[in-house]
């Protein structure tokens, strides 16, 4: 794996990933919904590192948040996104 996974030093308002536009097979996030700040910017930097077409699976443990407000906290419908949620 090595050569094929490399760690970024983020900011507050930024995951710093401009440089890699389009160029991400794969990502995902595990029960960190409720924890970012800024949701929308969180999701949207990592959609526009996403290969077109690619799937971005958020997985939310069952208790941490509830799927309607997992939905809500998404501000363009899921499609634009390629987000897969999975609540339970």
């Amino acid at each position: 794996m090595t050569g094929r996974i490399e760690t970024r030093i983020c900011t507050q308002n930024s995951l710093e990933l401009a440089d890699i536009t389009e160029k991400i097979d794969f990502a995902f996030a595990i029960a960190v919904a409720r924890d970012i700040p800024d949701v929308s910017g969180f999701f949207s930097e990592i959609h526009d590192t996403l290969k077109p077409g690619h799937k971005f699976p958020v997985v939310e443990p069952k208790g941490h948040i509830s799927a309607e407000k997992l939905e809500k906290l998404f501000p363009l419908p899921s499609s634009l996104y390629a987000i897969d949620f999975i609540h339970g």
